[in-house]
């Protein structure tokens, strides 16, 4: 409700006392509008106002909405996707083909390799990381604490 009130705009046209007054005087067009065109542009108005505030509401949740790759692979494939390449040196005993799962043992990659990586394949580890139950910030933190000290200068 408030987001068809929001946008009020939509409704001005049946709102105005005369909207045809305007043609009659600016235009010179001389037309006498039936009594019932009030309610139906009042309708319309308001038809308007509620499909646009539906398509915004569609929108936020569709933004809130914590999709990952595995999940995405999921749903369009039915099935649990491979072990990306580049993963490859992260996965303990790593094997060809080797699908994704919740057991995975993960080696700690040095910064170098993590910092090698493109930002997405970052995420993509950072997905299949809480995709596991884990938090991401503990992956990043334990990767802190196996990088060599930064010298102070």
């Amino acid at each position: 409700m408030f987001g068809t009130i929001k946008r009020i705009y939509w409704l001005l046209p049946s709102l105005l006392t005369d909207p045809f007054d305007f043609a009659e005087r600016w235009l010179k067009v001389n037309y006498t509008a039936p009594s019932y065109m009030f309610w139906i542009l009042l309708f319309i108005g308001y038809l308007i106002a509620s499909v646009l505030t539906y398509h915004e509401l569609r929108e936020q949740k569709r933004k809130l909405e914590k999709t990952n790759w595995i999940d995405n692979y999921q749903k369009t494939f039915h099935k649990l996707p491979q072990i990306p390449d580049f993963m490859t040196e992260l996965i303990y005993n790593y094997k060809p083909d080797m699908i994704v799962s919740k057991n995975l043992k993960w080696n700690t990659p040095s910064t170098q390799f993590w910092n090698k990586l493109l930002p997405s394949q970052q995420d993509q580890i950072l997905e299949l990381w809480e995709w596991q139950g884990y938090d991401k910030r503990d992956y990043l933190k334990i990767m802190e604490r196996h990088a060599p000290p930064r010298p102070i200068f």
